[in-house]
């Protein structure tokens, strides 16, 4: 079987994380795993992706809102694409765009996925834009759409009418994982200077405006005046 992955730029946070972590256990299926990336840049983690077994191409897709014929010829090339490849699951991250990547893959017998990675509340004319879009979706071009968390689920069923298939986002345990005893943590939480006391909030992934973490930072100003809490954001080395 073979898989394709569209992402804009392929960059270092949370789905691009889950996938390359998870490589070996499709492999192990005989799984083929190819990303497209089709931002201006191939982004700052393919390097993980090359390592991890993936086939990476790179199809900007910068131009084509400035060119029609440009337009049709990314998306007939793309047609031929999962063609040549034999593509049986076309898996889109991307929100831009989706309806003629599934569209590609509907012509191309492909099974197409779309996962849906955020609540989005959208308005006026976008709305009905992004409604039609996701009915037509799903009811003509047999689209399957995957939802991240609960919240996703329902606001694309609620806002959107759009049911989802929801598989929750996780985390790698192999380096994220409780202690193994009260020693253990109150050993550690020593090193960094902390009291046992002290309620701890962890985040992980990439840090952008999307994750709100100045939200968590103003109700700890208020939390604060009550118990001690400590924030920490966990994020990739450069």
């Amino acid at each position: 079987m073979k898989v394709v992955h569209i992402f804009n730029e392929i960059n270092f946070s949370g789905a691009e994380t889950m996938y390359a972590n998870a490589a070996h256990l499709f492999q192990k299926e005989n799984i083929d795993l190819i990303a497209i990336s089709t931002g201006e840049n191939r982004g700052n983690y393919v390097n993980i992706f090359e390592e991890k077994g993936f086939k990476l191409y790179h199809k900007p897709i910068t131009q084509f809102l400035k060119n029609i014929l440009f337009f049709i010829k990314y998306f007939r090339n793309f047609y031929s694409f999962l063609r040549i490849k034999k593509v049986d699951v076309l898996h889109i991250h991307r929100a831009q765009y989706y309806w003629f990547f599934a569209l590609c893959g509907y012509f191309a017998r492909v099974q197409v996925i779309r996962t849906v990675h955020s609540t989005f509340n959208t308005k006026g004319l976008v709305y009905i834009r992004s409604f039609i879009g996701r009915v037509t979706a799903r009811k003509i071009l047999k689209i399957k759409f995957q939802s991240i968390s609960k919240s996703v689920e329902e606001n694309e069923l609620v806002y959107y009418k759009n049911p989802t298939i929801r598989i929750n986002n996780w985390y790698d345990t192999n380096r994220f994982y409780q202690a193994k005893n009260s020693n253990e943590r109150n050993e550690i939480r020593k090193k960094i200077g902390l009291r046992e006391d002290t309620f701890v909030i962890v985040t992980t992934g990439s840090c952008n405006q999307v994750k709100q973490h100045s939200e968590i930072i103003k109700a700890l100003s208020i939390v604060n005046k009550e118990f001690d809490c400590f924030f920490y954001i966990l994020v990739r080395a450069a």
